[in-house]
């Protein structure tokens, strides 16, 4: 089997794997919008490999597959900067209503007790 039929049948199985996963809703379909994309990325440079060869020419690369691993690279770090950034917003979040919970337990007891606050 070429590499151009092994790159489709990936990019087919993880397209089919990420409609299952939010079917399933084990996925947001909000975020599988990524999957997808990256999905049909590897379609599309698995079907036409000359096109990583044009894109290196025209940027000066020697080795065109350099260019893949760079881009995929980048492509990781930006989506764990906003795994990150959505973590960090979840966090304050929980911060906020633990803190609001407080507050009303405590209000709640003062109640109890007959207590005005």
């Amino acid at each position: 089997m070429d590499y151009q039929t092994t790159s489709a049948i990936i990019a087919f199985l993880s397209v089919g794997v990420i409609l299952w996963l939010i079917r399933k809703d084990h996925l947001h379909p909000r975020k599988a919008l990524w999957w997808i994309a990256v999905s049909i990325a590897i379609a599309l440079l698995g079907l036409f490999p000359k096109t990583t060869d044009w894109v290196a020419g025209k940027l000066g690369v020697d080795y065109p597959p350099t260019i893949l691993f760079v881009v995929a690279f980048l492509a990781l770090l930006i989506k764990l900067l906003r795994l990150d950034i959505a973590r960090t917003r979840e966090q304050q979040t929980v911060l906020i209503l633990s803190q609001r919970v407080s507050i009303l337990e405590k209000r709640l007891e003062d109640i109890k007790n007959n207590k005005t606050p």
